[in-house]
């Protein structure tokens, strides 16, 4: 199987668990069952592309852009379970940024990825998991349960964003 067809699964997965942590119930249990098989597809599609010799650019980007969008499905997913959405958005743009400034940064000169943040995506769908599990397990707290995540969340972003600055603002000067 092609690695871009791969991402595309992937993203795939990753979008249905909106939908599904929607359901509400136990849902959100299964919700976090989809979301690690989609961090799974998302290390698979590398995997392939290295091990089949089918490494490109357009792969690359592929792969950013529909990781972005898996984020940002993780995000609403803890809205979709009751989570506050300011604190679910507010993550979501933490995200997004760390991932920008880390790939502006490699474009105009720094050599490597920088540093390796504590909100590095693993992370970032970890959390995510861990408080749809608890959604799902809790049911009549599942609006609690969002809300803390999407604030656990955005914390973990503000630090590993700072990490990432400081280190990019040292590489750079």
């Amino acid at each position: 199987m092609p690695p871009d067809v791969l991402t595309g699964v992937g993203l795939l997965v990753a979008c249905a668990v909106v939908p599904i942590a929607a359901l509400g119930g136990r849902w959100p249990v299964l919700g976090a069952v989809v979301l690690v098989a989609s961090g799974l597809l998302d290390n698979l599609d590398g995997a392939v592309a290295v091990l089949s010799g089918r490494v490109t650019r357009w792969g690359a980007l592929l792969d950013a852009v529909a990781d972005r969008v898996a984020d940002g499905a993780a995000c609403l997913a803890l809205w979709a379970v009751g989570g506050w959405a300011g604190l679910a958005l507010g993550a979501g743009v933490l995200g997004y940024l760390h991932e920008y400034a880390r790939a502006r940064a490699t474009a105009v000169g720094m050599p490597d990825a920088g540093a390796i943040t504590v909100a590095e995506r693993p992370t970032r769908l970890i959390v995510v998991v861990m408080f749809l599990l608890g959604a799902g397990i809790y049911p009549d707290s599942a609006a609690a349960w969002g809300t803390a995540g999407a604030a656990c969340l955005l914390a973990v972003g503000a630090v590993g964003f700072g990490q990432l600055m400081l280190v990019v603002g040292r590489t750079l000067r």
